[in-house]
């Protein structure tokens, strides 16, 4: 059996959307896997494919005894206190929940979690990990939408000691296509068939979204009134570039993106490559170009008509960075024996 999940990009929203505003994603065409086995024992055995092939190996009772300590701890202790290799447990979690709530056992399984997503670069890597995993244990059971995406999303609450953790990234791994999300609404699935040409340019490291998320609260403390402005021309932004896209107008949805990456420069969470990228986009002729995700490094994406697409992401190339094609991914979590 072996189930995917496809890498998120955000086109619209980020950080303001901590603050109540509207932010929207798009499920794109690279994907993280995760297949089984049975494995002839009375344990469940994880294999991460990406860390080298690390291995790790769980019998009834340690799951058991993983779920006590999830229920019992404060996010911010779970990990620590979790007493197995780190990358481990947030799957751990995700099994242990489905045994413990829902009678459904992993035991006698061999699991291996693989990604061709970017890992820790704003593509939401670890979400689709999660929701391939959870899609996975869950295959045959009868379990609702909102129940598979809450047990992809506690693991990223572990991954990020965050209980706000997930929100859109799950949400668009599991349905696909665009979703939006805000605080008041939650997360919702845009029919929108629109497929533009998308160019992921990677400028490399990022810093974590938690550090460029207390940036931005450290200038809301300091300056309140500039930064909630930025937040309502970020949201308005995403209102504007939504309608847009279910128009299939594509000039008017790149000029959004174009205006959201310089509010975000505003609020402190771009860099010089990323800005650079933008720069070589405009110079182009590209339609749009943001950063995606937390900011502060990572990739940024490019809006191109389809027939520009190659062309555009030579020129990334040539100028020294890692830039590749993807198509959005209107499916979502889909699995196949």
């Amino acid at each position: 059996m072996e189930t995917k999940a496809p890498g998120v990009i955000k086109l619209f929203g980020e950080h303001a959307v901590v603050y109540g505003r509207q932010s929207m994603a798009l499920a794109v065409s690279r994907y993280a896997t995760c297949s089984s086995e049975i494995a002839g024992k009375n344990s469940l055995r994880l294999v991460l494919r990406d860390l080298d092939g690390a291995a790790f190996e769980l019998k009834e009772d340690e799951l058991c005894g993983m779920y006590a300590k999830y229920k019992e701890s404060a996010l911010s202790a779970y990990s620590k206190s979790a007493g197995i290799p780190t990358d481990f447990i947030p799957f751990v979690t995700i099994a242990s929940r489905l045994m413990c709530e829902h009678g459904i056992s992993a035991l006698g399984k061999r699991v291996v979690v693989s990604s061709e997503i970017p890992v820790r670069s704003g593509m939401s890597s670890s979400a689709s990990c999660f929701t391939a995993f959870a899609c996975l244990l869950a295959n045959g059971h009868q379990l609702s939408d909102s129940q598979l995406i809450d047990l992809a999303r506690d693991g990223e609450r572990v991954a990020h000691a965050n209980a706000g953790a997930g929100s859109i990234d799950v949400s668009t791994a599991f349905y696909g296509g665009y979703v939006t999300f805000s605080s008041g609404s939650g997360a919702r699935r845009e029919r929108i068939a629109s497929s533009p040409g998308l160019i992921i340019v990677n400028t490399g490291p990022k810093l974590s979204t938690a550090e460029t998320v207390g940036r931005v609260a450290r200038l809301r403390e300091t300056n309140p009134q500039f930064a909630d402005r930025v937040f309502e021309e970020i949201n308005d932004c995403a209102i504007k570039g939504r309608a847009a896209l279910e128009k299939g107008d594509l000039n008017i949805v790149g000029s959004y993106m174009f205006r959201n990456h310089e509010l975000l420069r505003g609020l402190g969470v771009s860099n010089d490559r990323l800005d650079r990228v933008v720069s070589l986009s405009k110079a182009s002729g590209a339609l749009g170009a943001k950063l995606s995700g937390g900011g502060g490094g990572g990739i940024a994406v490019v809006l191109a008509k389809k027939d520009e697409a190659e062309r555009l992401a030579l020129t990334f190339i040539k100028n020294g960075f890692d830039a590749f094609i993807v198509h959005p991914s209107m499916t979502g979590a889909s699995g196949s024996k």
